[in-house]
């Protein structure tokens, strides 16, 4: 038994040593909808890092942390009797976000230059902060789970080490009323691989 832990383990070593790793900053604009009773796209910002584990020439894993948004806007005025200050609020929900996607990534060359790139996998999500707009009634409202998860699909074009990514996140987790597809979120973004 000693030796098949013993061979394992130096087969995970041999793999870990010749994979490659880099890390890509990443900056990029975002629209989302939420699903359900409020309003439609909008936009919002992504911020972050993407590290990518090199398994072979045209296969890596890709994670990595990145600052997001979710939000929406109430549809209609609100009209409440007892809070007379709010017969003209229209709220809006700005929600502060860590990401930490999980994805396989495959990578074709087109050109001496340039690669093709497609992914797919899970994420998982904090929010750290909940920001009310434009309300007196809504202020301290529910806005739901601290912890989101969902699916990442991306692609996206390198150009020797800047790369130009679309994603789209399929939002599953995150709101009072439990799993279902609760926000679609499509990123335009840029990075840069060291």
């Amino acid at each position: 038994m000693k030796k098949i832990y013993l061979i394992l383990a130096l087969l995970l070593h041999v793999g870990l040593a010749s994979a490659q790793w880099s890390v890509s900053p990443e900056v990029g604009l975002s629209v989302l909808r939420h699903n359900g009773q409020f309003d439609d796209w909008r936009p919002a910002i992504k911020i972050g890092a993407a590290v990518e584990y090199g398994l072979k020439p045209n296969f890596s894993i890709e994670s990595g942390l990145f600052y997001t948004q979710r939000g929406y806007s109430m549809a209609g005025w609100v009209s409440n009797e007892n809070w007379p200050q709010a017969l003209l609020e229209r709220p809006s929900l700005v929600r502060h976000m860590f990401q930490v996607p999980v994805m396989g990534r495959f990578a074709f060359d087109v050109t001496d230059d340039i690669r093709l790139f497609v992914g797919a996998g899970p994420y998982i999500g904090f929010y750290f902060a909940n920001d009310w707009k434009q309300t007196f009634q809504y202020r301290n409202a529910n806005a739901g789970d601290v912890f989101d998860w969902g699916f990442t699909f991306m692609t996206g074009l390198e150009f020797g080490r800047f790369y130009v990514r679309v994603a789209y996140d399929m939002a599953l987790g995150g709101e009072p009323h439990g799993v279902a597809l609760n926000y679609n979120v499509g990123t335009l973004s840029v990075g840069y691989k060291f």
